[in-house]
């Protein structure tokens, strides 16, 4: 993962794309987790509600609970709003996994659902799913 998107950059959302989705998608949502967090999975980012005809997110996305259209975001495991980078332990390298989720219908959470409330919230309406990974060691 590039630096400026770490907490030893600017700690900005990367920009992100995608192409189509499963037909009868209504909404989608996008989950940053990392798995190799000391004690269990870390979230670093959660949006949702995003409309279904998106395909594309900008970078440095606001840290705000609601962003444009029906699009919100929730809290990470900082306990802060939006999205923040990676910032493992120094000397070790962890996981980012990026998760994109086409739902049957949208969250309706409001806006600073917790992880655990977006989680759930996903659960039985997933179309489909896509996925990637990234790396970060911190220098």
């Amino acid at each position: 993962i590039p630096m400026q998107y770490t907490c030893d950059g600017d700690d900005m959302s990367p920009p992100l794309r995608w192409s189509d989705v499963p037909a009868g998608t209504r909404s989608i949502s996008i989950i940053l987790d990392d798995p190799d967090a000391p004690g269990s999975i870390f979230r670093h980012w959660s949006l949702y509600d995003l409309p279904s005809a998106t395909r594309s997110l900008k970078e440095a996305q606001p840290t705000s609970g609601k962003l444009q259209n029906s699009t919100r975001q929730g809290k990470n495991d900082f306990d802060a709003t939006g999205y923040r980078g990676p910032c493992p332990p120094r000397g070790e390298e962890h996981e980012y996994l990026f998760f994109i989720y086409a739902l049957s219908e949208p969250l309706k959470l409001g806006e600073n659902a917790t992880p655990s409330e977006v989680s759930n919230a996903i659960r039985g309406r997933v179309l489909g799913t896509g996925s990637f990974t990234g790396m970060y060691a911190r220098q």
